[in-house]
């Protein structure tokens, strides 16, 4: 039940849009979708709801959800966070919820309110019309007609009972069983915050997982039904790619790869410790385990070119074979594949190059003839891990839905052919890892919270940093982006809002002002040195264009359409954008004029991730060599010839550059232990220095002013397992 202080009525129902809301069931309805919410989530929507149209201040929502309990603004954000992930907008597209800027927020859709008995006629009405092409029969022949004469002959209390027993009935016989999950309890597991992948066993007894420390790892076990943990695997200088579990749940196959080392390799161990075993070389993935226990699938990349291969062999590494590959046309993720319980199949996240249509999907890979098929359509903005249930009709997947303005992976149950997708969380947070028990009553997942905080230092002494303001939510601030204004303000992507949209702040954190609302994923803002204008890149995979708006928000022009973006940069003297676009599968360094117009080739380097000098005459940047090999490189602005080259340590997931205010160095973060810091490659050569020497936190952007401050967002992931149990 609601809280007392709560005003809504218990007895009655409230529609809106495509939703119904019942307060004496805390149940809400899309059709005959069930909208899964946490308890102070859905109080929070009664709140807004019996104030529909009314503002609602902050003060006023956390008095009413939580009453006599201190809660930071923070906590009500992300419930706000989560129901508009949970109801998406309207028809015209806008958003349920409206934000009335340092106040509170205004339900703002109509809400009707409905009694038992209205909605029980409404159902008879709309069983009517449901039920009659099933039948496939004239009215007066059916069970119609049945109806008919009860309506004429019972008292009308008795017609009402008798109808809404029919409609449910009826959804028994031709809606089909309940859908699973479709009612959830979460309960957390672990609190440390320091896990990482993981696995759950068959029958739901165990979990699997891997545990952080400073510079090591190990590998851990504990019952889902209690708190004892069982160090199966010391700590080691090594990182863990994945976990699994035996199908009958005795050995746990494991997957690790030794710090700085380039090859990983696939181990087994009993369940409750041992000698571990080596079983295969070369995994760049988790491994599966098939239904029988004699098989490994595992996918690998090639040691040529940008293939990816699913590689079967027995369980003791024996008759090892490509199943299937994919190339620059087509990829396998590297979360893991999936074996089906038939055997027949194995699931795979894959993705699309950011040239082509669509973008990352799930596909199953037939164990006879290698032939992939996908599931559903490739409209993904991510594809995490996947399992399949004991019937092998659906996948449960870790995944960002291609609709989403934000890119949080939640999970989804995904039906198996046809794809249909249905998601069963709707959390502020991020899900990665993914095991479901055979009896699909129980899945296990890690949730994902960041939190971070703008620091501002001086470029004589990186050090000494000043906290200028908390940020949280911004999962993907790496590609968010941040830049230095010419009045020293700060312009960033924040997703605070529910959609990747730009806003501006002083250097000290005052004055946050959002200068987007048009919920298109607006990422990567960088101010003109004039003052004028911020451009950015705005869209999705290779829907993505180069936008720009002046520096208050206001006269909005599209610049370029339609290509994927791989950084961008803006010359010094405000009149040129130098971009990356992927074409014909590689990225292109491009320039376009800031007033738009066509782009040309600025390089014929296959090169990302730009970055024009303070002089203007150079852009540092990524560029791919013949032998597949990133390399740090300054491009002439003027011919597009290479200049230099350096050997610098790259992470897979390529950082930023940035040049230092005086054109001397480039700068980078390198991450290492957990911690990430900013180093700088001089650009008169030598080995890479060290800029600054954090012992915590990694860096999830930053950028220089051209008076030599800087400014950084630092910040850490807390990881945990929660378990999510299926409820009658």
């Amino acid at each position: 039940m609601l809280d007392k202080d709560l005003s809504i009525e218990n007895d009655a129902l409230y529609r809106f849009g495509s939703f119904e809301l019942d307060p004496s069931e805390r149940s809400l309805l899309r059709g005959r979708e069930v909208i899964p919410l946490t308890p102070k989530a859905f109080d929070t929507l009664c709140v807004l709801i019996e104030n529909s149209g009314r503002l609602v201040t902050k003060a006023q929502l956390l008095d009413k959800v939580w009453p006599e309990t201190y809660v930071e603004e923070k906590t009500l954000a992300q419930n706000i966070f989560t129901l508009r992930k949970a109801l998406g907008t309207d028809s015209e597209g806008r958003n349920y919820i409206e934000t009335v800027p340092k106040q509170g927020y205004r339900f703002s859709a109509n809400v009707f309110r409905s009694t038992r008995d209205q909605l029980i006629a409404d159902h008879e009405a709309q069983f009517m019309i449901e039920a009659e092409p099933v039948f496939h029969e004239p009215l007066e022949t059916s069970e119609y007609a049945s109806l008919s004469v009860v309506k004429r002959l019972l008292p009308p209390l008795l017609i009402v009972t008798l109808i809404a027993g029919v409609v449910w009935w009826g959804r028994g016989r031709w809606w089909g069983r309940a859908p699973s999950f479709s009612k959830i309890a979460i309960t957390k597991l672990t609190n440390a915050g320091d896990v990482g992948p993981m696995a759950l066993s068959p029958d739901g007894n165990y979990v699997a997982y891997v545990k952080r420390g400073p510079g090591q790892q190990s590998l851990v076990v504990r019952q889902t039904s209690s708190a004892s943990v069982l160090e199966i695997v010391p700590p080691q200088k090594i990182g863990f790619i994945g976990a699994s579990f035996s199908p009958d749940g005795n050995t746990i196959f494991y997957v690790t790869r030794p710090y700085g080392g380039s090859v990983a390799s696939v181990y087994r161990i009993p369940l409750l410790g041992g000698t571990p075993v080596k079983v295969i070389d070369d995994a760049d993935s988790a491994a599966t385990v098939s239904a029988d226990g004699k098989q490994l699938a595992f996918i690998r990349n090639a040691s040529t070119g940008l293939e990816r291969q699913l590689v079967i062999a027995g369980i003791d590494g024996s008759g090892e074979k490509i199943l299937a590959s994919t190339t620059g046309e087509s990829a396998f993720g590297l979360y893991g594949p999936a074996w089906s319980p038939d055997q027949r199949l194995i699931a795979v996240a894959t993705f699309k190059p950011r040239s082509q249509s669509g973008g990352h999907g799930l596909s199953v890979v037939d164990t006879q003839n290698g032939s992939i098929q996908p599931v559903g359509k490739d409209e993904w903005n991510r594809m995490g891990h996947a399992a399949w249930s004991a019937g092998g009709d659906e996948l449960v997947v870790t995944a960002a839905a291609g609709s989403d303005p934000v890119l949080v992976d939640q999970i989804w149950i995904v039906s198996y052919p046809s794809g249909e997708a249905r998601r069963i969380t709707n959390d502020v947070d991020g899900h990665f890892g993914l095991g479901l028990s055979q009896e699909q009553s129980m899945i296990a997942s890690v949730v994902s919270d960041r939190q971070g905080a703008f620091w501002i230092s001086d470029l004589n002494d990186a050090m000494k940093a000043t906290q200028t303001t908390r940020v949280s939510g911004d999962r993907s601030a790496r590609s968010l982006g941040v830049s230095w204004m010419a009045d020293n303000r700060l312009v960033y992507s924040s997703q605070v809002s529910g959609s990747a949209e730009l806003w501006t702040m002083r250097a000290d954190g005052s004055d946050q002002r959002q200068l987007t609302f048009d919920r298109r994923g607006n990422v990567m803002p960088l101010a003109t040195a004039d003052g004028k204008y911020i451009v950015y890149a705005s869209g999705r995979g290779s829907e993505r264009g180069i936008s720009r708006i002046n520096a208050d928000g206001s006269n909005l022009k599209e610049l370029t359409q339609g290509s994927a973006i791989v950084g961008l940069s803006v010359t010094p003297d405000s009149k040129w954008i130098v971009y990356a676009s992927v074409r014909d599968q590689s990225p292109a360094l491009m320039k376009v004029s800031i007033d738009g117009g066509e782009s040309s080739r600025l390089s014929q380097a296959t090169a990302s991730f730009p970055s024009v000098s303070p002089d203007g005459k150079s852009v540092a940047c990524y560029v791919i060599s013949p032998d597949r090999k990133r390399r740090l490189s300054i491009i002439s602005f003027d011919t597009g010839e290479i200049v230099k080259q350096f050997d610098v340590f790259l992470e897979y997931n390529l950082p930023f550059l940035k040049w230092m205010p005086d054109g001397k160095a480039i700068t980078y973060e390198v991450a290492a232990n957990g911690v990430s810091n900013i180093w700088k490659q001089p650009v008169a050569g030598g080995a890479p220095e060290q800029v600054t020497r954090w012992e915590s936190d990694v860096i999830f952007r930053f950028d220089w002013s051209r008076d030599g401050r800087l400014a950084v967002e630092r910040g850490m992931f807390t990881n945990d397992i929660i378990l999510i149990r299926a409820e009658e």
